[in-house]
């Protein structure tokens, strides 16, 4: 079950799972834009579409790596999470923060909406 609050700039999606509740922070690409350095980036997306254009300083881990390579990740570190869309990543971003990790973030609308907003984009 998921909740939307929209009053503030970074909504939270709230997933709730087995009786806990876990926090994961929408994030619109111009909000994050001047901050990347900040964040370890992980691009959830198959590498056929990282390829075509990714988020400056992204990691690429596939969704279904994801869950090998989660006790490989830092869990003191600021997670932004984007694929295409936003779908897969807000899935990942919700994996990570259901196994501990208290500073993850969805970028809303994935690369859809980054390059839309004419945002750079690293290219292979």
């Amino acid at each position: 079950m998921f909740f939307f609050n929209n009053s503030s700039a970074a909504r939270n999606i709230d997933s709730s799972r087995n009786g806990s509740t876990v926090a994961v922070r929408e994030r619109r690409p111009t909000e994050v834009s001047g901050e990347l350095e900040s964040y370890s980036i992980i691009d959830v997306r198959e590498p056929w579409e990282y390829e075509q254009g990714r988020l400056p300083g992204s990691k690429l881990i596939p969704l279904a790596s994801l869950p090998a390579a989660i006790d490989g990740l830092d869990r003191d570190a600021s997670y932004l999470m984007t694929c295409q869309s936003g779908s897969r990543s807000g899935i990942a971003a919700r994996m990570l923060a259901a196994r501990g990790f208290t500073d993850v973030s969805n970028l809303s609308g994935g690369m859809m909406f980054w390059q839309r907003s004419r945002l750079p984009v690293e290219r292979s």
